[in-house]
């Protein structure tokens, strides 16, 4: 089974290694998950009890991201 795109590419680049995909698909890839940031954004804090498993079986809410960019604006957080 391959490896994810993103996780290939940053191994290949830790050890030096020719990428095996090309930039256009790591690009892709990574803006597909900035849009599912963008639009599931939760700031809900994850724990563990067990120091492995992060956040498993923790309810999330959903938060408005414009309204969060707009608060980190105001409160002079670096946006780029």
């Amino acid at each position: 089974m391959k490896q994810g795109v993103i996780r290939a590419s940053l191994l290949h680049f830790q050890d030096g290694k020719e990428q095996t995909d090309v930039w256009a698909h790591v690009i892709h890839c990574l803006d597909t998950v900035r849009q599912a940031l963008i639009c599931n954004f939760d700031d809900t804090r994850m724990y563990t009890n067990d120091k492995v498993a992060w956040g498993t079986g923790q309810e999330h809410e959903c938060k408005d991201f414009n309204g969060i960019m707009e608060w980190a604006s105001s409160h002079k957080a670096y946006l780029k």
